[in-house]
């Protein structure tokens, strides 16, 4: 029996009251995008919820029991378990960050990742971080081998249970934090009207070039010296990937550092007078909330920076995860185990690689000249003791001692042949 059209329509509105209702009653799990959260978790997804490391370090430092946990998760397809206390840094009186990734409370999450109230119901399996290290910890990158030591099942909560695992390394990880992290800050009015101590409109007319300066630690600190002769490589056009007019550039000094300690900073804007110079530098805060506030702009500016200078340690290895994929960022750092391992960090060399290689040249040329002025020597003394001791003796000399008075083995062979 053919239906009328009133009735078709009828059904229609129907099905679209009742996918409404259904909606607002949550059943089909949606998620809401005001609130930035999972109102129910998806069916099929698979969660990982990790033990919190309280630890006494600055953030860069404490992330390091975070990363593998989104290591596994960015390769498995699970979703991290927003814990507060992940991301709670005694150091440096900056306190919580999880709000700067998108973690606020066991009830509100922003991106990607669940809120505890929306996956606390599902079943829940305690595991752990299956690894395997060679005898040498960090000559690998130990994330190849990284796995839930478990076969996954959809709609469950794998409770890792391994608070004190860490990776030095970003592997996979660096992806979620950096997304995470700009997502925050392009959803926050207030942090994107200035960024860097300019305007979004005075910032479209010079390249960024950014310096983060640790405080004086002893043979870790680098010197203000290195990062003049570097930036002076950038605006000659030596340093790959980095090639910008110094008329071009703003250049932005971020440093924790006493006054005695700063003192030599100006050198930056009376050696490059065409570019624009900006500090964020001075003595470390003690007050919560102004060191929270302080750490948000400086990390702001650095992961917008088109050039990003970094000094060693774990704040300048998240400075670098959290740097635009557009963005290069320079170390000096010689250690190559403890190096960012991001696509955008690259090694540079304090000396200029044109005036480097001119130098290397110099000195092939005078380690040749000291070579065969060693050899004229040795030769004139060899004749010398041949004239005084005979022929015969010194070839006796030259088969059957192979040295003779510090005379090396090569040029008395060589001398026998001929």
């Amino acid at each position: 029996m053919k239906q009328h059209p009133l009735e078709r329509l009828w059904s229609l509105a129907r099905w679209i009251l009742l996918y409404h209702a259904l909606g607002d009653s949550r059943v089909l799990g949606l998620r809401s995008l005001s609130h930035g959260r999972l109102e129910e978790a998806p069916i099929g997804r698979s969660y990982i919820l990790h033990e919190p490391c309280p630890s006494t370090e600055g953030i860069g430092s404490s992330l390091k029991f975070m990363k593998p946990v989104i290591e596994v998760a960015q390769r498995h397809g699970l979703t991290y378990v927003c814990q507060v206390d992940d991301f709670r840094s005694h150091g440096h009186h900056t306190g919580n960050l999880g709000p700067l990734f998108g973690c606020y409370n066991n009830s509100y999450v922003v991106g990607d990742m669940a809120a505890y109230d929306d996956v606390r119901k599902l079943p829940k399996v305690v595991t752990k971080i299956g690894h395997e290290f060679p005898p040498v910890l960090m000559n690998v990158t130990p994330w190849d081998t990284a796995q839930v030591a478990l076969a996954l099942q959809p709609s469950t909560l794998y409770y890792l249970r391994q608070p004190g695992f860490f990776y030095y390394t970003w592997g996979l990880s660096y992806k979620w934090y950096r997304s995470q992290y700009e997502l925050v800050r392009r959803q926050d009015a207030a942090r994107n009207k200035e960024i860097c101590g300019e305007t979004p409109k005075e910032a479209a007319k010079r390249k960024r070039i950014v310096l983060q300066i640790r405080r004086g630690d002893g043979n870790q600190r680098m010197k203000t010296g290195d990062f003049l002769q570097i930036l002076t490589n950038i605006f000659a056009g030596s340093v790959p990937g980095a090639s910008i007019s110094e008329k071009m550039a703003h250049i932005v000094v971020i440093s924790e550092n006493n006054d005695k300690d700063c003192d030599d900073f100006d050198l930056f804007r009376k050696n490059f007078k065409l570019a624009k110079v900006t500090y964020f530098v001075g003595m470390p805060e003690t007050d919560d909330d102004l060191a929270y506030t302080r750490l948000v702009r400086d990390l702001d500016c650095m992961s917008v920076a088109d050039v990003l200078l970094l000094s060693r340690g774990g704040f300048a290895s998240l400075a670098a995860a959290l740097q635009k994929s557009s963005g290069v960022a320079l170390t000096l750092d010689p250690d190559t185990e403890r190096r960012p391992d991001v696509p955008n960090v690259q090694k540079v060399e304090v000396e200029d690689p044109n005036r480097k290689q001119k130098r290397e040249a110099r000195m092939q040329k005078e380690a040749e000249e000291r070579n065969s002025r060693e050899m004229k020597r040795l030769a004139k003394e060899y004749r010398e003791k041949l004239d005084r001791y005979g022929k015969a003796s010194m070839s006796q000399q030259v088969v059957v001692g192979g040295s003779y008075e510090g005379l090396p083995n090569a040029f008395l062979v060589n001398l026998v042949r001929s």
